[in-house]
C-alpha cells in the first residue's frame, strides 16, 4: 500500500497484543505485581515507539508514511499515560488498604470502654451509658434499632461534646435522620421519615458501622416487658 515495510513492521509491533487485561480483570493481585507489570509495559511501549520511529526514518517514508506513524506514535504516548495513571491509582490504594488493616475499629477487650454485646438493650439501660459515669467507660447509641459503642469518639458523644445532650445514651434515629442536633416538637416527632431522611439515616449508619462496635439492638415495647417481668423475678 506504499508504507515502506519498516513501518508495517513497527506498526505490527506496537499493536502486538499484551497482558493487560489480568491487571484490569484481577484486582486482588498484590498490588507490587500489579505495578510492576504496569511500569514494564510502558517500557516496553517506549522502546517499540523508538525502533517505528528509528525505521520511518531509515525508510527515507512518505509523507503518508510518516503521517501513519504519528498516529500510531500518539496512540502509544496515551496508552502510556493511561498505563502511569492506573499505576498511581493502584499505589494509592495500597497505602489506603495499609493504613486500614493497621486501623482497628474495636475497642480492646482490656479496656474500660470495652462492653460485651447482647441481644437486646432496653432503653433504661442505653441510659446508664452515656458516658456520664466516668471519663473512661463505653458510650452508647441507638439508631435504627442498632445499637452502638462510641466511646472512641468520646470528644463528640461524652459529656460537653457535641452532641452528648442529644444523642448519647438514647436513640439519636431521627437527629440522625434530620442532620440536626436541635429536639423536635412534639407533632414532628410523630411525622414518618421521608424518602430523603432515611437516606441520610442510611449513610450514618453506615458510618457507624464503619468507625465503631455494634453490640446489639433496642428492645421493642413488647420485648421490654418481657425483660422486665424476667428482672422481677
Amino acid at each position: 500500500n506504499g508504507l515502506p515495510a519498516q513501518v508495517w513492521r513497527g506498526c505490527m509491533l506496537l499493536l502486538q497484543p499484551r497482558p493487560l487485561q489480568p491487571l484490569l480483570l484481577a484486582p486482588s493481585r498484590a498490588t507490587a505485581v500489579r505495578c510492576g507489570v504496569v511500569s514494564s509495559d510502558v517500557a516496553d511501549l517506549a522502546a517499540d515507539a523508538a525502533v517505528v520511529a528509528a525505521d520511518l526514518l531509515r525508510g527515507g517514508a512518505t509523507l503518508a508514511a510518516a503521517t501513519a506513524g504519528t498516529a500510531v506514535l500518539a496512540l502509544v504516548a496515551s496508552l502510556a499515560v493511561w498505563l502511569w495513571q492506573q499505576q498511581y491509582v493502584l499505589s494509592l490504594r495500597a497505602r489506603r488498604a495499609g493504613r486500614r488493616a493497621t486501623k482497628s475499629k474495636s475497642v480492646e477487650v482490656t479496656s474500660a470502654a470495652y462492653l460485651p454485646p447482647r441481644e437486646l438493650w432496653t432503653r433504661r439501660e442505653l441510659a446508664c451509658f452515656d458516658g456520664s459515669d466516668g471519663d473512661d467507660g463505653p458510650i452508647l447509641l441507638a439508631a435504627d434499632g442498632r445499637v452502638f459503642n462510641v466511646a472512641p469518639a468520646r470528644r463528640l458523644y461524652g459529656p460537653g461534646g457535641e452532641y452528648h445532650l442529644f444523642v448519647a445514651g438514647g436513640d439519636a434515629t431521627r437527629y440522625l435522620a434530620r442532620n440536626s442536633v436541635e429536639p423536635e416538637s412534639e407533632e414532628s416527632a410523630r411525622r414518618p421519615l421521608n424518602v430523603a431522611e432515611r437516606a441520610a439515616l442510611g449513610a450514618w449508619l453506615f458510618s457507624f458501622s464503619q468507625k465503631y462496635d455494634e453490640v446489639g439492638r433496642v428492645a421493642r415495647p413488647e420485648e421490654e416487658v418481657v425483660l422486665g417481668r424476667r428482672e422481677a423475678y
